[in-house]
């Protein structure tokens, strides 16, 4: 369960073509938030960019009024709800009026606009402007129509054109397996015979590039075919030939071809074996619950630094509007040569092999609805809940009916169906604007053909009621039960002051949706693609709670902004030891003091102490019998205090190692200095607080998606 992130702000290539043109009218301006439970529960189904959803909630609360509302807020199931905000006469017209006009809109294709890009992406290839000439090339590929559409204008071949163009330009950059790839797309575009011998002398330095000498070779030998009687193309052969064959004897039999751009590096292993209970969890942890807490995740066995304890990938997961024109619908990788759809210019893959698993599922039902849906304004769990039904069939939800409340937790959904969504507490008028998104999302889902080629629009089908249930259901437990997917994104791979979290899509993870909320995480969270690891900061005994943090964490964030996000956000008052003793922000605390553990069994007292005493050898008899203020037994403080500058030593060592880039040796001196600290001291500790935050900075840049914004440094890689 964690915080998501919504950003309306538009940017990138293609989107900014497409603010450039006429825009349809169907965005109204800003209105105020009347009345919503609260302006963070309000997020979860509206994003900053107030599109028209919000007038139509706005409207159907008023037409309503206050009585029909509060008889709305008695009713016990959510089957009731849909049925009485569809069907109920008092607010027929207002809800119904709208909901007819939920029809196809996106942003088509345009051979004119495709070839106006294309023709001001020159001027950038001249003047050798190799990134904004990919950009603008980018865009017309986006607004190309499918080959043969549009004949009037360069014979109907717009994307082949724009694909072979960026193709050159790639090549101009070095990156040739892009390259490679958009002129593979350009052939398949049907890219006229006259180019055949110059697409495969690219081909070949593409693959001369990729140290593939053998597929070079054979790429020259088409081209000296296609060129038999051309002396220029013999001598232009020749020499690509002999980089070619001396390429061949430096590689020898080890020749591979990788042409796939990896998301991150290989995920690290899960500690023991896969929990039985929970898929992606270690087996070292199992599921407790109480009345106060709910369910969440306890160790099993005792845990450690360092330990693996989740590796998941999500049940579901969407792509964040505003990063539609930078990263990939389907795999959220970062995109520099878009794919587009075949048929709406909204969207982008990083892959011809994306692009047609998501037509083959989810986007041939939303790319008709891509515009009107970023009209609405929704939020992205919004989304989230409409890809649950368009990846997936009809059939496959009706059969999971008879087991929703029921204990079967075999399907991925039923345990999806099962996460907290405390509907006892939310309000009326909360269950409304929910309801009505349902039912407008409902009508993209109708409209879309999901249910069969005609609907009746003034009556729901046992099939559309059943759906449009399990749709504010999913609103409700959204709220509660998603994370936020991010990649780190750095200057370059050492310069980890630079380091920045990106925030590009939203999943549910249905097992790592167990973990309670602490101002003082015993885990650290990652990402690997779309995949969650979480991984353990701080020894955890046998029994205790595994917790996650939910987005406000006692180092940057004070007592009462933490309360205020959580109460708001998630509808609890947290009580951990972070926020029962009011611990200091991470700027306040005290290097140098340290509160040491009491060593008598069972006794939580601490002393406070400072390593500036050490040097002082009057003061360090004393130490060795100082009472506790709590149990009074003689502590000896010196003998620790020696200990924790040992221990100090590693941590220096461990930020040496991490800077020099040799993060794995940093990586096990900070997990032993972690353990170490923790068994004698009790947090917070300032040098344990930075030490963690380094730990899972090690973790990010070794196993995580990193895009690094300075390209020159690209070869840099830490050791």
């Amino acid at each position: 369960m964690a915080g998501f992130n919504d950003s309306s702000r538009r940017s990138g290539y293609w989107r900014q073509v497409i603010c450039m043109e006429a825009e349809a009218g169907y965005l109204p301006g800003s209105l105020p938030l009347l009345w919503s439970h609260n302006l963070f529960n309000a997020a979860t189904l509206q994003s900053d960019r107030k599109g028209f959803f919000l007038t139509f909630a706005e409207n159907v609360a008023e037409t309503a009024g206050k009585d029909w509302i509060e008889k709305f807020g008695k009713l016990k199931s959510d089957e009731e709800r849909i049925k009485y905000v569809f069907y109920d006469e008092k607010i027929y017209e207002a809800v119904h009026s709208r909901l007819q006009n939920v029809q196809p809109l996106s942003r088509g294709k345009s051979a004119q606009i495709a070839l106006q890009r294309r023709n001001e992406s020159q001027r950038a290839i001249k003047l050798k402007q190799w990134d904004r000439a990919v950009m603008i090339l980018s865009q017309s590929i986006i607004r190309a129509p499918a080959t043969g559409a549009d004949k009037s204008i360069d014979n109907g071949l717009s994307i082949a054109y724009a694909l072979w163009d960026r193709s050159g330009v790639l090549l101009e950059q070095s990156k040739f397996d892009l390259a490679l790839s958009d002129i593979r797309l350009a052939l398949k575009e049907k890219l006229p015979d006259s180019y055949k011998s110059q697409a495969y002398w690219r081909m070949s330095k593409c693959y001369n590039g990729m140290r593939s000498p053998k597929q070079a070779i054979v790429c020259l030998n088409l081209v000296s075919k296609l060129t038999v009687n051309d002396t220029k193309w013999k001598e232009m052969i020749k020499i690509e030939m002999d980089k070619a064959r001396k390429l061949h004897s430096e590689v020898g039999g080890s020749e591979t071809i990788d042409e796939k751009i990896s998301m991150g590096n290989d995920l690290p292993p899960l500690l023991d074996s896969q929990n039985n209970r929970l898929p992606c969890l270690s087996s070292f942890v199992g599921l407790n619950s109480s009345k106060e807490e709910g369910r969440f995740i306890v160790a099993k066995q005792p845990l450690k630094s360092g330990d693996v304890i989740a590796v998941e990938k999500p049940f579901v997961a969407a792509l964040i509007p505003d990063k539609y024109s930078s990263h990939c619908l389907h795999c959220f990788k970062r995109i520099i040569a878009v794919v587009p759809c075949r048929t709406c210019s909204g969207v982008g893959f990083c892959s011809e092999e994306c692009r047609d698993l998501a037509t083959k599922t989810y986007h041939r039902y939303e790319c008709p609805f891509v515009d009107l849906l970023l009209g609405s304004g929704m939020s992205v769990l919004c989304y989230i809940s409409l890809r649950i039904f368009t990846r997936a069939a009809l059939t496959d939800f009706l059969s999971l009916k008879s087991k929703l409340e029921t204990d079967d937790d075999s399907h991925p959904y039923l345990r999806f169906h099962k996460l907290v969504k405390h509907e006892s507490t939310r309000t009326a008028a909360d269950f409304l604007k929910r309801t009505l998104m349902s039912l407008f999302l409902l009508r993209v889902l109708q409209s879309s053909g999901y249910f069969g080629p005609k609907f009746d629009p003034e009556r729901l089908s046992p099939d559309e009621l059943f759906v449009g249930t399990l749709m504010l259901h999913q609103l409700e437990l959204l709220q509660f039960n998603a994370h936020e997917i991010y990649e780190t994104v750095m200057k370059a791979p050492l310069e980890f002051k630079s380091m920045k979290l990106n925030y590009a899509a939203v999943g549910v993870f249905t097992s790592a949706a167990m973990f309670n909320h602490d101002c003082y995480p015993s885990l650290a969270r990652y990402f690997n693609g779309q995949t969650i690891v979480l991984q353990c900061t701080r020894p955890i005994l046998a029994g205790e709670p595994v917790t996650e943090n939910y987005g406000p964490i006692f180092t940057k964030k004070d007592l009462t902004e933490r309360q205020l996000h959580l109460q708001s956000r998630y509808w609890f008052q947290c009580n951990c030891a972070a926020c029962r003793e009011d611990w200091p922000l991470y700027e306040k605390s005290d290097i140098n003091l340290y509160n040491i553990r009491c060593s008598t069994e069972n006794c939580e007292g601490y002393l406070e102490a400072t390593l500036e005493i050490l040097p002082k050898v009057k003061e360090r008899e004393p130490l060795k019998s100082v009472p506790c203020l709590t149990c009074h037994k003689p502590n000896n403080i010196l003998e620790k205090l020696i200990l924790i500058h040992s221990y100090e030593e590693d941590h220096f060592c461990a930020m040496e190692a991490m800077n020099a880039g040799h993060l794995e040796k940093a990586i096990e001196l900070l997990c032993r200095y972690s353990d170490d600290m923790h068994k004698i001291c009790r947090p917070p500790n300032k040098n344990i607080s930075l030490s963690q935050e380094a730990l899972r900075t090690c973790w990010a840049a070794l196993y995580g998606t990193t895009h690094f914004i300075n390209s020159d440094d690209k070869n840099q890689t830490p050791k």
